[in-house]
């Protein structure tokens, strides 16, 4: 059985990092605080100076920062002080997109053309700036334990990674990277590698450690489009690699070696691997099994297919991925035994898959429908599949989010959001 909350209007709504808050911009200007529990009781309101267009939590979930684009203007504020606030505003060059530093200490802000990264400092009320970003919304990471931020950065045509100290005031090592047009990075949870690819034009992906050194470079083929997306287990020890040829590729971390393909068809013909409906429990039996499948236009950018997700859950023994040719399939494959154990078939466009923090055989998906489709734990390490449909006739589950303990799963619509919490 489920327990929801009452649902409440909002524009744009987020849990915060400690998953003990969940803040909400309300008419435009007003930015809600709630506590996290069922009832969703007010903690806190704040009153902004200009319509809210974005809003983030500080990794310490001590502070919000609010930003209006348009005026290129943050407002940043406070619960452990809620008189206090601060307010930057950049009206040369811009406001395109914004991160927190490491330890949420300071505030990064891209500019139009990609002229600057500026570090704006909450304690001291300075600024420091970095010279050529390669992007403007994107390539800016913490690391997971809080020590670095890796900048990428692009000089004389060449591609570089900036890593700096938490607050990002401070240059700890800066390296080239032998990339021909770097896509993006992205930490291991541990913090130790940096995994960097390419472009979809090249099929290239790499491996460096902070200080520089590349301990990995990985080339599964030479000709067609590359990755799309690229996650690290949660322990660090397996990288998956998903790319516009239909597979998802496993490393392990110990010697960068691949040790499987996990091909996506639209046509199974075996029996061992369960093909489930919309509706629970519904097996289909005959094969050959077709999936519909979208024809993608390959004369338009970054066309409807291959490996748009993939995803481990929390202890790495599962894999979820999906095809953008097949919006409406999903699979869940077994790492342990390198073999799909399940593939989910929706009447509707799957929308977005997030596994539970700590329930390894828990993971929640939204078809943008009146339906949060949850798994759980079935007869011999296998899943189930339940729909749990939301009791308000005009909300769809569009996107959906957990908290950090995994207690409460955040559903969103697109002008109200409520909470579920399984009731024990």
């Amino acid at each position: 059985m489920y327990k929801f909350s009452d649902l409440y209007k909002h524009e744009q709504s987020s849990f915060s990092p400690n998953g003990a808050y969940v803040a909400s911009i309300v008419e435009q200007k007003r930015l809600v605080v709630r506590s996290s529990t069922i009832d969703l009781p007010v903690l806190h309101v704040f009153e902004c100076l200009h319509p809210i267009q974005h809003l983030q939590w500080s990794p310490n979930s001590k502070h919000i920062l609010t930003v209006n684009y348009t005026k290129s203007i943050i407002q940043v504020w406070s619960l452990i002080d809620t008189y206090w606030s601060g307010k930057i505003r950049d009206e040369s060059f811009g406001i395109r997109r914004v991160w927190w530093s490491a330890d949420a200490s300071s505030i990064l802000c891209s500019t139009d053309f990609k002229l600057r990264l500026s570090v704006w400092m909450l304690g001291d009320q300075q600024v420091r700036y970095i010279r050529y970003p390669k992007f403007i919304d994107k390539g800016c990471e913490a690391s997971p334990d809080g020590k670095y931020m890796a900048i990428v950065e692009s000089r004389q045509g060449k591609d570089y990674i900036g890593i700096y100290t938490p607050s990002a005031t401070a240059l700890f090592k800066h390296f080239v990277t032998d990339t021909n047009d770097l896509a993006n990075i992205r930490w291991s949870p541990n913090s130790q590698y940096l995994a960097v690819w390419d472009n979809c034009l090249y099929v290239c992906l790499l491996v460096y450690s902070v200080d520089g050194y590349l301990h990995a470079s990985y080339q599964a083929y030479e000709h067609g489009l590359g990755i799309k997306v690229v996650v690290w287990s949660a322990d660090s020890r397996l990288l998956a690699v998903g790319s516009y040829d239909q597979k998802v590729r496993i490393l392990r971390t110990c010697d960068w070696t691949p040790i499987s393909e996990l091909f996506h068809p639209s046509t199974h013909l075996r029996m061992d691997i369960n093909v489930i409906g919309q509706i629970t429990d519904h097996v289909a039996t005959r094969r050959p099994f077709n999936i519909p499948i979208l024809r993608p236009d390959h004369s338009t950018p970054h066309p409807k297919i291959g490996i748009g997700y993939c995803q481990f859950n929390c202890n790495g023994k599962f894999l979820c991925s999906r095809d953008d040719s097949m919006p409406n399939a999903f699979w869940i494959w077994d790492i342990s035994r390198l073999q799909c154990c399940m593939i989910v078939l929706q009447q509707q466009a799957v929308k977005q898959l997030a596994w539970h923090p700590h329930d390894p055989y828990t993971l929640a998906i939204s078809c943008a429908n009146r339906h949060v489709y949850l798994t759980e734990r079935g007869p011999d390490d296998t899943f189930k599949l339940g729909p749990v449909p939301v009791p308000a006739a005009d909300f769809c589950v569009r996107r959906l989010s957990w908290s950090n303990d995994g207690n409460s799963l955040l559903l969103i619509d697109t002008a109200l959001y409520g909470l579920v919490r399984r009731d024990v």
